[in-house]
């Protein structure tokens, strides 16, 4: 059953990033809009704000942005804390996208004001995986919503394997 589970969010990581654009070098970076999304992707995804200069807000629950691997649980405490970049997973293999997708569907604040959403949140916060996670703070810093598109897809798989479940044995 676990490694039902992983395959299945390994997918849900692959397919949410298939068209997103790519951060390669410090240039791409540099080049990136203040105020955008920035999707990390490891064994799990990780949302943060970026402020330009190299730096980076997001919410994680080691007080001291240390995260090489992001704890994606904890004890309700989270941080949101203001990191370079490039300071993030050293020695890690982390693939970098900008993920402003929702602007399609979303207005985004303008790029000061998104900073100064970010910056103001900096310290400590309360966490919970599945209503105030790194993609809940930063899409609430750019839109005013905070949402998870990571937390709708495994709902949406586990309501999916529950009907399963129920069709076999349920009756």
């Amino acid at each position: 059953m676990s490694d039902m589970v992983s395959a299945a969010a390994a997918w849900m990581t692959k397919n949410s990033t298939r068209n997103l654009p790519r951060i390669r070098t410090a240039s791409d970076l540099e080049e990136t809009e203040i105020g955008s999304l920035l999707l990390f992707e490891t064994s799990i995804q990780h949302y943060g704000v970026f402020l330009g200069d190299g730096m980076l807000a997001h919410l994680n629950v080691d007080k001291f942005g240390k995260s090489g691997a992001f704890a994606i649980t904890g004890n309700g405490q989270g941080y949101v804390t203001l990191d370079k970049v490039s300071q993030l997973y050293r020695g890690e293999t982390v693939d970098i996208f900008v993920d402003n997708s929702r602007d399609e569907v979303m207005r985004p604040y303008p790029p000061a004001v998104i900073v100064r959403r970010a910056r103001e949140k900096e310290g400590p916060v309360d966490y919970d995986l599945f209503s105030n996670n790194c993609e809940h703070f930063a899409t609430w810093c750019r839109y005013g919503k905070a949402e998870s598109a990571q937390v709708n897809r495994a709902a949406n798989i586990v309501s999916k394997a529950g009907q399963i479940v129920y069709k076999l044995f349920g009756n």
